[in-house]
């Protein structure tokens, strides 16, 4: 994996990617409906909203963890 832009980032940065790829992987196996990936989805949920409601619950909060840490860096040199 690659090293952030901001250096201090960068356990942040490999823990979103590790994080990714694993959902990724997932998300490239077909699964069939009303199941996704092993879940089953809840009702009304399309296979978009339930790939993304997934993605949030997984990665989300790593994703704002290095999201925050990039900006609080960039305003640094504001």
């Amino acid at each position: 994996m690659s090293q952030s832009l901001a250096p201090d980032c960068t356990p942040l940065k490999h823990a979103y990617d590790a994080c990714f790829n694993n959902w990724f992987a997932g998300y490239l196996q077909p699964s069939p409906s009303p199941h996704y990936n092993g879940r089953v989805k809840k009702e009304g949920e399309t296979d978009t909203e339930a790939q993304i409601r997934d993605y949030q619950e997984k990665c989300g909060k790593a994703w704002k963890d290095y999201h925050n840490c990039l900006l609080v860096r960039s305003l640094l040199f504001l």
